[in-house]
């Protein structure tokens, strides 16, 4: 069964910092937990839950309620989140910190320290499942209102293609498939730098009435973010009393290592590119076809019956060997 994490902001300057923070359960919990969520809001003719609103004696979206019914709803909410959440995260970062750390073109390309918060969330909700659902997907769902909102998504979206044309530890390095009267050879990559996560599922935005599950992270991002007063912390002990709640504060060394770790990341992208194009090449002199796919690359042999046998090495560095049995003969790449 699918799992999905819902993830909201909570900002007290655009430079100061800034919370992300949610929960995450299977996909079918999350469909129960909208329909109740929205009954308890019905009762009372809410039509949404607004943390700050909520603490704001003056917002019009509660002013119909006195404050015991007040305060019975949000209890009631609370007894909600703990009853179907399966765990909470949270992350902080100090917005000015990240962008005197990095370039206009930098966040252009790999977003901002809201997306980075995103993707914290979706690590700490990963590590924490990873053990007991290694192999279901983890989709991810942030409101559509933040103007850094698309950036994240398209983050993530990234790091899903990533994930997806790497191969986990454990996967061979060669896969035979039967294609009618030929054979395709798949190619795995062999190393992951995203080995123990779980896959991205779906990614998307919305609105916090059409996905109800974002009124829950509202709460935990408000009380993250203020957590030093009594409210939020009282709110939070409340939640962890059924729900584990995964809090991580991103500092400059956090940020140097993703800013790191991306550059690495394409230095050995660019290097696998050159790599592959290097044993196209070679493989087209024998009559041999290559393509990229998603989890490496296929091999079709349909125009070289002659050859007995293919050996292909793939160093992380340097050049690709490509040996090959042809007749009588044994041959390798220069």
């Amino acid at each position: 069964m699918a799992l999905e994490l819902y993830a909201d902001e909570s900002i007290r300057s655009v430079d100061g910092d800034l919370v992300v923070a949610g929960f995450a359960a299977h996909i079918n919990t999350w469909a129960q937990f909208a329909t109740r969520w929205k009954e308890r809001l019905d009762r009372d003719g809410i039509s949404h839950f607004h943390t700050h609103k909520f603490r704001n004696g003056k917002s019009s979206l509660f002013a119909s309620l006195p404050k015991p019914k007040r305060d019975q709803l949000f209890k009631d909410l609370l007894e909600l989140i703990r009853g179907h959440a399966l765990v909470g995260v949270s992350c902080t970062i100090n917005q000015k910190e990240y962008k005197s750390m990095t370039s206009a073109e930098y966040r252009g390309r790999y977003g901002s320290a809201y997306g980075l918060a995103v993707g914290a969330c979706f690590y700490q909700a990963s590590q924490f499942f990873k053990d007991v659902h290694a192999t279901e997907e983890l989709s991810v769902f942030i409101e559509d209102g933040h103007q850094h909102s698309r950036g994240a998504v398209d983050l993530m979206l990234y790091a899903k293609q990533q994930m997806l044309t790497v191969s986990k530890p454990d996967d061979p390095a060669f896969e035979i498939e039967p294609a009618g009267d030929r054979e395709i050879v798949r190619v795995r990559n062999f190393t992951s730098p995203y080995g123990g996560f779980l896959q991205i599922g779906s990614v998307g935005a919305g609105s916090k009435i059409s996905m109800r599950p974002l009124q829950a992270a509202d709460i935990l991002a408000y009380c993250t973010l203020n957590q030093a007063g009594e409210f939020s912390k009282g709110v939070i002990e409340s939640i962890r009393q059924s729900v584990p709640i995964i809090s991580k504060s991103v500092n400059q060394e956090d940020i140097q290592a993703f800013i790191d770790g991306v550059t690495q990341d394409e230095q050995h992208r660019s290097e696998t590119r050159r790599m592959m194009h290097e044993m196209s090449r070679t493989l087209g002199l024998l009559g041999i076809k290559m393509r990229n796919v998603l989890t490496g690359v296929q091999i079709d042999l349909s125009g070289a019956h002659d050859i007995k046998s293919l050996e292909l090495q793939l160093p992380l560095k340097g050049v690709p060997r490509v040996a090959w049995e042809f007749g009588s003969d044994t041959k390798e790449s220069e």
